[in-house]
């Protein structure tokens, strides 16, 4: 995934970054709380890199600490991620990765009030070479989509990874959900990455 976006030259505060979690990388059987506090330390010192940059952490499928560097959709930061998670190393029992992955999410709380995947309908198009979104969000008002329409990034970058919404979404239009969407050609975002890598492939051909 790296190197698309122009490289930088790893600095120094890469590299104390970095040393400092070989030094304070948590075990795999750490428990919620020390793993909650070992990210906001984290964050505090990747924050010396670029205010911008956000860190999560959590235990992959090999007991491994997995590191997520992200630029949280900002793409001018990209470059400075890949550099980032670029000047890592080898760091035993840690996975460091550049941006946030793709994973399937059904229910979400933002703004304090709940969402689930059945708030959000796709409608995916190609323009100029690119690929557009009509997001049809539960409740949302198109003319100030508000907390709904922050939701429904989330959602996007949750289902698609941040890079991807990033590289291969152009315009993105919000929508309010009128009933029976499935009767009216909409997709359920659980379909979205399924779609979209569709309609990538023919864009390359």
């Amino acid at each position: 995934m790296l190197g698309i976006f122009t490289a930088r030259r790893a600095t120094n505060n890469d590299a104390d970054f970095w040393n400092w979690i070989r030094q304070n990388k948590p075990a795999p059987t750490v428990n919620r709380d020390d793993l909650h506090q070992f990210n906001i330390s984290a964050n505090e010192r990747l924050r010396k890199i670029d205010d911008g940059l956000r860190l999560q952490v959590g235990v992959n499928e090999k007991s491994e600490i997995e590191i997520v560097i992200s630029a949280d959709g900002i793409r001018s930061l990209f470059p400075i991620v890949e550099r980032v998670v670029g000047a890592a190393g080898s760091i035993p029992g840690c996975q460091p990765l550049a941006f946030r992955q793709r994973m399937e999410v059904n229910e979400l709380t933002y703004g304090g009030k709940d969402f689930t995947a059945k708030d959000f309908w796709i409608e995916a198009y190609q323009i100029d070479g690119v690929i557009g979104l009509n997001v049809h969000v539960s409740g949302l008002n198109p003319e100030d989509p508000g907390i709904e329409g922050a939701a429904a990034f989330i959602f996007l970058d949750c289902m698609l990874g941040e890079y991807d919404v990033a590289t291969k979404i152009g315009p993105i239009e919000f929508h309010s959900l009128a009933d029976d969407p499935g009767g009216r050609g909409l997709i359920p975002i659980q379909e979205l990455p399924k779609v979209i890598d569709e309609i990538s492939g023919q864009l390359l051909t």
